[in-house]
């Protein structure tokens, strides 16, 4: 395969400021505005729109977990990270620019836009997270990797409030759009397509002169199958297998989030936003205060700590009964949710075989979407059974306890 022969200057800056551009699409797009809009707006039905956006979803990670191992070996033999990093980031703009077009009962289109968005946008993770194989420091994967969801955090933050000041409280927002036909909403489509092409760009500019490689005779027959991954390197796969149940459990909230502060606890539109800005808040303070626990104690058991945060939070949303109690929930949800995601990157660095590591990565965008349209459909599911978005959480909260029974089974490694 190949290596990198050299660790560029400036690697942090170029590095965090993918994570800054992509933020704001997970944010408003997937997490808190865009989704509560469709499921209210678009589709105009809180039951029903919860089915449509959990099907969109549960499709979009179908597709992503067979595509990302295929495209992470191709990376690896073609040498073509960068061409394959612009390429889905672009895609992931252009067509999240588009949902600007679709309002009111448009829920098919919009639906499919959104649909291939998610797809362009994580596949682009598989490039991203590979690069932080570049960090000059070996010995602080983990604190790099939290640096990472720290910016990320701070850019989803930015954008709310943005969204707040801007497009939302204004009588006439930004531009003189038009509120009665909810522009003002769907121009935030705009400005996360827009954001995510101008904040990549010092990322492609820097890993331009400086993603350097050791060629060697790889060719794109020389794969990693499913069965050698499991035979050859049994820690990965544990705690592939543990993940796949853990984030199942986090995407689900993360899609489902402002749905279900609307549709249970009546929060308006600026409500939900004033939530996410709260949510990333906590997140942003959670990434910092324990970015140093995963080098100090090691992946396995930081991993374990915040699953069990998120757990205890989970529960508490499931059983509030005011907003007040929600908004705690969503502190706590806030705090362990960055931290578990940046620890995960990590461990997989410590991990992978650096000659793979785009494929490696591949694995972990596979394994953790293989399944992950099981939470998104489960809650869909359930709550159209029980027409209770409360009891439709039920389902998360087994995928985190799965998640965390199997993350004891990994064997540490720092």
């Amino acid at each position: 395969m190949y290596q990198y022969i050299k660790s560029p200057k400036g690697f942090m800056f170029a590095w965090l400021s993918f994570d800054f551009a992509n933020s704001p699409f997970t944010t408003i797009i997937i997490t808190f505005i865009y989704s509560t809009f469709f499921v209210e707006v678009i589709v105009g039905e809180t039951i029903y729109g919860t089915q449509v956006w959990s099907w969109i979803i549960s499709g979009s990670a179908i597709f992503i977990a067979i595509m990302a191992p295929i495209m992470g070996r191709r990376i690896d033999a073609k040498q073509s990270q960068l061409a394959w990093l612009v390429t889905n980031t672009l895609l992931c703009s252009f067509t999240c620019m588009a949902l600007f077009l679709f309002s009111d009962g448009d829920y098919i289109w919009a639906g499919i836009f959104v649909f291939f968005s998610n797809i362009f946008f994580e596949l682009s993770l598989v490039v991203y997270n590979a690069l932080i194989g570049q960090s000059p420091d070996k010995g602080k994967i983990g604190r790099v990797s939290a640096y990472g969801w720290a910016a990320g955090y701070a850019s989803g933050l930015l954008a709310l409030i943005i969204a707040l000041l801007f497009f939302v409280l204004p009588d006439t927002p930004l531009f003189n759009l038009d509120k009665s036909s909810n522009e003002h909403i769907l121009a935030l489509t705009l400005l996360v397509g827009i954001w995510y092409i101008i904040f990549t760009i010092p990322t492609v500019i820097h890993f331009k002169s400086n993603l350097n490689y050791q060629v060697s005779s790889s060719s794109f027959r020389e794969t990693l199958p499913l069965k050698k991954l499991i035979s050859d390197y049994p820690d990965l796969w544990r705690f592939f297998l543990a993940r796949l149940f853990y984030y199942d459990a986090l995407i689900t909230i993360f899609a489902f989030g402002g749905i279900y502060a609307m549709g249970t606890f009546d929060f308006s539109f600026t409500q939900v936003l004033y939530f996410g800005i709260y949510l990333n808040v906590f997140a942003l303070i959670g990434s910092l205060a324990l970015s140093r626990l995963d080098d100090a104690i090691g992946s396995k058991k930081s991993i374990i700590i915040t699953i069990v945060g998120l757990s205890f939070a989970l529960v508490i949303a499931m059983l509030a009964q005011s907003q007040l109690t929600l908004w705690v929930a969503g502190a706590i949800i806030g705090f362990f949710a960055g931290p578990n995601q940046c620890m995960s990157r990590a461990y997989v660095v410590k991990l992978a075989d650096k000659n793979m590591i785009n494929e490696v990565f591949g694995w972990f965008a596979f394994i953790g979407k293989s399944t992950s349209f099981v939470g998104p459909f489960l809650i869909g599911w359930v709550t159209a059974l029980f027409s209770s978005q409360r009891i439709g959480l039920i389902s998360v909260l087994i995928l985190f306890l799965i998640g965390f029974y199997l993350m004891t089974t990994v064997k540490e490694r720092t």
